[in-house]
């Protein structure tokens, strides 16, 4: 499990710390692909993160699920735009 979360902890560090924020530049500038992608990539870490756990079962299956769905609604609206 401690390998687990450690790689989740550097999951949502990319997500936070990248994903987000260069989503977030990329609609200020008008780049919405970019932007899209950013908001993808943040539900496949996400995704990802959840399946850390083959062997136990996740103590994050709900903010993953979350993040997961809250970025794929993010991509729907940035797709809107474009």
């Amino acid at each position: 499990m401690k390998r687990a979360l450690q790689s989740c902890a550097s999951r949502y560090d990319a997500i936070i710390k990248e994903d987000i924020p260069e989503s977030l530049q990329a609609l200020r500038l008008g780049n919405y692909k970019f932007a899209e992608a950013g908001t993808v990539d943040a539900a496949f870490e996400a995704r990802l993160c959840e399946k850390e756990f083959r062997r136990c079962k996740s103590p994050l299956a709900d903010m993953n699920r979350v993040v997961h769905d809250v970025s794929i609604v993010a991509a729907s609206i940035v797709q809107t735009i474009v």
